[in-house]
């Protein structure tokens, strides 16, 4: 047991799943592995890892039902990044608010870019 977790995560630490996701572009499977790894992630505070998970899933699959959810956790990553700036969170947000019109986090997308667009958060 022990050696298989410090197998995976060796091959998360050295891109070695990354490159294998990208050789193996199955629409079936990798979008839900990269979802739950940005998961795994974002639970630990990695944010820029959980970042480079999440965005690629709305990004290589868009059609994908974890589309969505990995864009917002996307943000929620880029939100919690003290490098972060206000006019770049109002672009991300306002590409959500664009991309899922009809998204399950669309007000509090909205609600988000509105406050950083005034200030007053």
């Amino acid at each position: 047991f022990i050696a298989g977790m410090l197998g995976l995560h060796t091959i998360l630490q050295n891109g070695s799943l990354l490159r294998y996701l990208d050789e193996h572009p199955n629409p079936d499977v990798v979008p839900s592995v990269e979802y739950y790894v940005g998961q795994g992630y974002y639970i630990f505070h990695d944010l820029e890892a959980a970042n480079t998970y999440f965005i690629r899933v709305p990004q290589r699959y868009p059609a994908s039902e974890h589309a969505e959810n990995a864009y917002w956790y996307y943000l929620q990553t880029l939100d919690d990044m003290p490098s972060s700036t206000r006019p770049m969170l109002v672009e991300a947000y306002g590409k959500y608010l664009e991309r899922y019109p009809k998204g399950a986090h669309f007000q509090f997308a909205q609600n988000k870019m509105d406050a950083y667009r005034t200030g007053t958060r």
